[in-house]
């Protein structure tokens, strides 16, 4: 709120104790970035390793979220993400595996001191008001990260709103900041890739173009399923290819609905179990995209939901598998997929859902 750039750290259940304060810099614009070592919640026993039950309670926060696939996409995240949130002015979370990428031996290019400076600019430069709901407030200059309390002249902040104007500020956000999330985040991802080599779109795909079956994942498991897909491909002769989704806040549904459709098969992998949901938190979002998708069919010409494609077909929809892998760190060998995925799940008849919810289960095909 002094005007700093800031970054905050914390993981598992120290998640869960902030997760008030989370909604508050949200609606203060805060613009700092929330690092997470994603870890198990305490769910039946105490367990410290890689889970994502704490990434995943903060989905209603108004953080955009991001997961880094290793170390390297972690360093390289934080830098956009700080950059997307000075310019939102909405706060923003990079979270990478607990233990399986925090803990990780492994090579990395660090951003130079000097690609940093270059990329982010200072907290205190005046740069051009990005949005319209920005000049409103700022005028056409702002200051990168505005000033909204110091000791010469304080202010109170979070006050008290009842029915009315708690409603009209809380619906205002979406428009007015959420909204330009999405279209701040291309621009950056650009930047970095001239600066770097090194690209970041907010849905990645490995092997996905002739792909006629997706595995869907976050996080370290990326590196896996690349594997597995070219095992499959030379070895079984299965067109195998990755999504990788670096975006989970906002949704990337427009991109996600281009990439699954008219496949035979995609199977979401997600570290974490929410037992008394309809789905999964990767799943949910990506039934409710496949939904809009179909529904656009309805009037192709005027789509309900501009920004998918349209699906004019149910054979545009593919079966779509769900797993629940890893919780604690339990290991994924790959070696291990091709033959769980065909012993261990079972689909009910005539349904594209999976029933099986075994933690070391995935249905590829």
């Amino acid at each position: 709120m002094t005007g700093l750039r800031a970054a905050n750290f914390s993981s598992g259940q120290g998640i869960a104790y902030m997760h008030e304060s989370l909604y508050a810099a949200v609606g203060k614009r805060l613009t700092y970035v929330l690092n997470i070592g994603a870890r198990a919640m305490t769910k039946s026993t105490l367990n410290v390793h890689a889970g994502h039950d704490d990434y995943h309670c903060i989905d209603d926060t108004g953080f955009f979220q991001l997961f880094a696939k290793n170390v390297q996409a972690a360093a390289d995240l934080n830098i956009i993400a700080h950059r997307i949130a000075e310019l939102a002015l909405n706060p923003g979370i990079v979270a990478q595996d607990g233990f399986l990428t925090t803990h990780l031996i492994e090579s990395m290019l660090a951003p130079e001191r000097e690609l940093i400076a270059e990329y982010l600019g200072r907290p205190d430069d005046l740069i051009e008001s990005p949005t319209p709901a920005q000049r409103m407030l700022y005028g056409d200059l702002r200051r990168r990260i505005p000033v909204l309390w110091d000791v010469d002249n304080p202010v109170m902040a979070g006050l008290v709103q009842n029915q009315d104007s708690y409603m009209q500020s809380v619906a205002a956000q979406r428009p007015y900041f959420f909204d330009h999330v999405r279209e701040l985040h291309r621009p950056r991802v650009r930047r970095v890739r001239a600066l770097t080599g090194r690209s970041y779109e907010r849905v990645m795909t490995y092997r996905a173009e002739d792909a006629e079956y997706l595995i869907v994942g976050q996080g370290s498991v990326i590196p896996s399923a690349e594997a597995v897909a070219d095992w499959l491909r030379e070895q079984r002769g299965l067109k195998v290819g990755v999504v990788d989704l670096v975006m989970f806040r906002p949704f990337p549904a427009d991109l996600i609905g281009r990439v699954l459709q008219g496949r035979k098969g995609v199977v979401v992998l997600e570290r974490t179990d929410q037992p008394l949901a309809v789905d999964l938190p990767l799943m949910r979002e990506i039934r409710a995209t496949v939904s809009k998708c179909l529904e656009n069919a309805l009037e192709p010409k005027n789509p309900r939901h501009p920004e998918l494609p349209v699906w004019r077909h149910l054979a545009d929809a593919p079966p779509l598998y769900s797993g629940s892998f890893g919780l604690g760190s339990r290991d994924l060998q790959p070696r291990g997929w091709w033959a769980r995925s065909r012993t261990c799940c079972r689909t009910v008849p005539g349904s594209t859902s999976s029933t099986c919810r075994s933690t070391s289960c995935a249905r590829a095909r």
